[in-house]
């Protein structure tokens, strides 16, 4: 893909609505999604902040993504990511992949309507943001360009956050009920892979 050319996300937008939208209707399991990309980026730390307003992020540290990665990888629904890398075991060679079928983004959709993602790959100093909405890409006819945003981070800081907002739900996020049922989704040993719920009061 040449530097220049335009992100763009092809779909079928029944897909997005059945495997997205209508398969995900709980926060927990989608934010799930999100925490299993953070494992198969080898990331350490997970911080899933609960905003003040209809919003939810998750950031943590990895390898993160170069604009090429997030064309060819995070743009491309139902990328079946152990078939890609030809391997069960994440870039780092020490765990297995979570995650299989590249769904995952859409499940956000189940919960909300506006994704943002901002991610900087390792040993770079070139990160982007792209912003994708749930209204638009349905109005899309199957080919939608996100909002891109490109910036520029310090070499040593590098990782992905996502953002949900628009959130369906009409009830606040209560943190301790999204960190137990996140500590019943997930049972990885691992010592160096941490989650943490940040309530919307700090």
């Amino acid at each position: 893909m040449d530097s220049d050319d335009a992100l763009v996300l092809t779909f079928d937008p029944q897909t997005v609505d059945h495997l997205g939208a209508r398969m995900y209707s709980h926060l927990p399991n989608a934010v799930a999604e999100l925490v299993a990309n953070a494992y198969d980026a080898d990331a350490k730390h997970v911080a899933i902040g609960i905003g003040s307003a209809d919003s939810i992020s998750v950031s943590y540290d990895g390898h993160g993504m170069s604009r090429t990665d997030v064309a060819t990888k995070y743009l491309r629904i139902g990328r079946n990511r152990r078939r890609a890398l030809d391997s069960s075991l994440t870039e780092s060679g020490k765990r297995r992949v979570s995650g299989k079928k590249g769904l995952g983004k859409l499940a956000l959709f189940g919960i909300g309507k506006r994704v943002v993602l901002s991610t900087t790959r390792a040993d770079s100093t070139a990160g982007v943001e792209i912003e994708l909405d749930y209204d638009a890409m349905m109005n899309a006819e199957g080919s939608y360009s996100p909002e891109e945003t490109e910036f520029s981070s310090a070499e040593d800081r590098h990782g992905t956050t996502v953002t949900l907002s628009r959130l369906k739900r009409k009830t606040a996020i209560d943190a301790h009920k999204l960190a137990a049922s996140l500590s019943r989704l997930f049972d990885y040993a691992d010592a160096d892979f941490e989650i943490v719920v940040i309530a919307a009061d700090g």
